[in-house]
């Protein structure tokens, strides 16, 4: 009963030390209505982008290429996620607080089709089906918000949790037996 004891005692301590949790984070961006339309492009018609990352983005990056879990862009006239994209890609810079501060966001879906949003070297919001039907905005970027941070425990902490719970299942069975 000892042995059991001390396992419970550690996988107890492990569980409450503070193991990490990985934290999936959701960005939105809304961008402004396009200023330049061909058919079947609207001024109404705007970028919207939703990617989930990792984990939130850090302190004072500069022009840091990050891994997109999930994503959706959307230009008012198509949709690209992660299940239509050929290829997709997202780089960010951020201040002190970890706020969004520039970027660099694509999504490339079949054929031609392509959205993307980007601040850095050019400020530009843009859809197109092909090179001859598009909507754009220059100059005027749209916002970026956060959308969640939502907390999922690590696989480590899980197992360790039922450790403890199958640890005490074990102590009560011989103390009553």
């Amino acid at each position: 009963m000892r042995l059991s004891a001390q396992y419970l005692l550690m996988a107890a301590a492990m569980a409450t030390s503070g193991v990490a949790f990985g934290q999936a984070t959701t960005y939105d961006y809304f961008g402004n209505g396009f200023t330049q339309v061909t058919a079947p492009y609207t001024n109404s018609d705007a970028v919207q982008i939703q990617l989930t990352l990792a984990g939130p983005l850090g302190f004072n990056l500069n022009d840091a290429s990050e891994t997109m879990t999930s994503f959706s862009f959307a230009d008012g006239t198509q949709t690209i996620t992660g299940g239509t994209a050929n290829s997709a890609f997202a780089q960010f810079s951020t201040d002190a607080s970890g706020a969004i501060t520039g970027w660099f966001v694509d999504a490339k879906g079949p054929g031609s089709t392509e959205i993307l949003s980007a601040s850095l070297s050019f400020m530009a919001d843009k859809g197109q089906i092909n090179s001859s039907q598009y909507g754009s905005t220059e100059g005027a970027p749209g916002e970026w918000r956060l959308a969640n941070v939502s907390t999922v425990p690590e696989p480590a902490t899980m197992l360790l949790l039922g450790l403890g719970v199958a640890g005490i299942g074990f102590v009560r069975r011989r103390k009553s037996a």
